[in-house]
């Protein structure tokens, strides 16, 4: 009863039901700790979170929208510094989740076949799919001593580069506030899809793992057509974006770069 009473309270206060959710996870790995190292003398069963709010009809939290190119280009030319600039490169470039992009180093891309793996060495797989990409041009161009985020040996704040750094661009690009990391991500997956990108191709760029794939996904990336065309949908957007760009236009990183706008086919005024 407490619990479905702190279940309302969090909604009445304006929580969404994710918030709620990840609030009641913690709660349960807490107490599941307490009970296994003796601290409790029995396990507390805990509610379900969904199903008590089902009774609601809560509307959709929408928290992020897709990009337009014209967007894009605004953001990059919005960008203060040289790490939000590559970050956004490696967000196209591997249209991954906002974390595996930030986290990439220069030492997961292999030049001589051509790819990226976004995994970190060491670290396992989960549901969050961390696959192998196809290594753009542009990317490549920023790639140098085996780093890609910055030609300064510092560390940087990841989290400062994701939250504070981001939102003061975005403010600066006069963009709203559902203009977040993770817009790159379903922008991308939206043009792979415009531009006829096989569905396989897709559904590998963007790491979504399908059950009985796992012998292929450890060979695909040695096949020189491995991701082929939505490594051509991604140069033919990061073309676009680099057309209406000042600030990459001149970018140090992207001085030998030679945009492949030939790549892309629908028309500049279908792109979004």
């Amino acid at each position: 009863m407490e619990q479905r009473r702190f279940i309302d309270y969090l909604k009445g206060k304006g929580f969404a039901k994710g918030t709620i959710e990840s609030v009641f996870k913690t709660g349960s790995a807490a107490i599941n700790y307490a009970w296994k190292n003796e601290m409790l003398l029995n396990p507390i069963p805990m509610v379900s979170v969904g199903q008590h709010l089902a009774k609601y009809k809560m509307p959709k939290v929408e928290r992020w929208r897709p990009l337009e190119i014209k967007e894009v280009a605004l953001l990059f030319d919005n960008a203060n510094n040289d790490r939000l600039t590559r970050y956004m490169m490696l967000l196209i470039g591997c249209s991954s989740r906002p974390t595996a992009a930030i986290e990439v180093c220069g030492s997961r891309i292999d030049r001589e076949v051509g790819t990226i793996d976004l995994l970190l060495s060491g670290e396992a797989q989960t549901n969050k799919y961390r696959p192998t990409v196809r290594l753009p041009s542009f990317i490549e161009s920023i790639y140098h001593d085996q780093n890609l985020v910055s030609q300064s040996p510092a560390v940087p704040n990841l989290n400062n580069l994701r939250n504070r750094q981001w939102a003061e661009m975005r403010e600066r690009a006069g963009l709203d506030e559902l203009v977040v990391p993770s817009s790159f991500r379903h922008t991308m997956a939206r043009w792979l899809r415009s531009q006829g990108v096989e569905p396989w191709h897709a559904s590998s760029q963007l790491g979504h793992k399908r059950k009985g794939n796992e012998i292929t996904e450890i060979y695909a990336p040695n096949d020189p057509a491995y991701l082929e065309e939505a490594l051509n949908a991604v140069e033919g957007y990061f073309a676009k974006v680099y057309e209406k760009s000042d600030a990459l236009k001149c970018f140090e990183g992207l001085k030998n770069y030679s945009p492949r706008c030939g790549l892309v086919a629908i028309s500049e005024g279908e792109a979004r």
